[in-house]
């Protein structure tokens, strides 16, 4: 990005451009989706967004945004483990992503965050090549 400076005499304008350093921010979200999350889903969910917004607004940085979900009981048919949404820049698709969260299965808590947290080391790895 540009930082752009202007000063104004009598006879003349000088514009100065100068550019700055974009940071680039890599935010990995892990959630828990578990049945012990009802009621509070929503408000984690809601928090999410707002630390994204916040985020967004901060001056040369690019974010890039991914999403671990995790739960401890596992039906094959009916749910997950975990489920990674991998490093996007679309705020939209993570807002999509977050949508799509709700509580249910399970109170193994310990076992599925290592599980969920492993994942993560993997995506950030492969999100870096």
């Amino acid at each position: 990005k540009e930082k752009m400076k202007i000063q104004e005499t009598n006879e003349t304008t000088i514009i100065t451009i100068k550019k700055q350093p974009i940071s680039v921010l890599d935010l990995v979200f892990i959630l828990d989706c578990t049945s012990s999350m009802g009621p509070y889903i929503q408000s984690a969910k809601d928090n999410i967004k707002i630390i994204i917004e916040e985020i967004i607004k901060m001056e040369n940085i690019n974010v890039r945004l991914a999403l671990v979900e995790y739960r401890d009981y596992h039906d094959e048919k009916k749910t997950f483990l975990t489920r990674v949404h991998n490093f996007t820049d679309s705020v939209d698709k993570m807002k999509s992503w977050l949508s799509s969260c709700n509580a249910s299965g399970g109170y193994f808590f310990f076992i599925i965050l290592v599980t969920a947290i492993s994942k993560l080391l993997i995506t950030s790895l492969i999100s870096k090549k």
